[in-house]
């Protein structure tokens, strides 16, 4: 009796993916892209929350801090606002992490 022996799996490259992408028709690619927006944006409200855990205080402090009310902090962590350029600035000069970290393009 001969065996097989299956390759160990590995991760496609996104140049690869984005070569999937390509050749399939926008009916095949849409539930991908909308797969890749629905990660994006978690990845971005966790990067959010992440980078405003850096500031010192409490979130109350953390919103007075950046001139913005609780609400709208608490929006930006569970992605449903996102910073405009004012607090993007300041949020960059007090964590140090660059605005480009976590302010995305829709």
């Amino acid at each position: 009796m001969t065996r097989t022996v299956e390759p160990p799996h590995r991760r496609a490259t996104a140049v690869e993916l984005s070569n999937l992408l390509v050749m399939m028709t926008e009916d095949e690619a849409e539930p991908i892209a909308r797969t890749a927006r629905r990660l994006r944006d978690k990845l971005a409200k966790r990067g959010m929350s992440m980078i405003l855990d850096m500031m010192p205080g409490t979130p109350t402090e953390r919103a007075k801090q950046l001139g913005v009310t609780r609400q709208t902090y608490y929006g930006w962590i569970r992605g449903r606002q996102r910073p405009g350029p004012a607090q993007a600035k300041k949020i960059e000069e007090i964590t140090g992490v660059p605005a480009k970290e976590f302010c995305f393009e829709s």
